[in-house]
C-alpha cells in the first residue's frame, strides 16, 4: 500500500529519489531526533529492508522505509501501556466518569466557575 505522506518524505531526504544511502538515512534519523549512528541505520536496513542488492550495499529503498515507518518501532503506542495493571474485574458502568465538556461547570454554561466538585459530585 502506498502511502504519499512516506513517498513524500522518502524523496525528500534521498538524493536520486530510488533509494536512500545510509548517510541519508542517517540525516533522516538525526533529524526526527532518532539514534543516528552508523550501527543502528545499518541495523535499520538488515531489519526492514526486503531488497537483497540494497541490503548488500547498505541502501533503503521506498518499500524499506515505509515498512520501518510503518512498523512496531514507530507506533505512537506506548508499548508499556498495554498491561493493564489496575483491578479492571468489575462492570464497566462502575469505571464511568462524566467528562462531557461542560461537566466541570458549577452552574450554566456562560457564567459559572469552574471546579472539579462536579466530576466528584457524579
Amino acid at each position: 500500500m502506498r502511502r504519499p505522506e512516506l513517498d513524500a518524505v522518502f524523496r525528500h531526504y534521498s538524493g536520486n529519489g530510488c533509494v536512500l544511502s545510509i548517510a541519508e538515512l542517517r540525516d533522516f534519523l538525526g533529524d526526527q531526533g532518532e539514534d543516528a549512528s552508523l550501527i543502528h541505520a545499518q541495523s535499520l536496513i538488515r531489519t526492514y529492508e526486503l531488497n537483497n542488492w540494497a541490503q548488500k550495499n547498505q541502501f533503503m529503498t521506498q518499500n524499506g522505509f515505509t515498512m520501518y515507518m510503518l512498523s512496531l518501532e514507530n507506533d505512537v503506542f506506548n508499548p508499556d501501556h498495554t498491561r493493564v495493571h489496575q483491578d479492571m474485574t468489575r462492570p464497566l458502568a462502575h469505571y464511568f466518569i462524566s467528562s462531557s465538556h461542560n461537566t466541570y461547570l458549577t452552574k450554566d454554561q456562560v457564567t459559572s466557575a469552574s471546579s472539579a466538585e462536579p466530576y466528584i459530585r457524579y
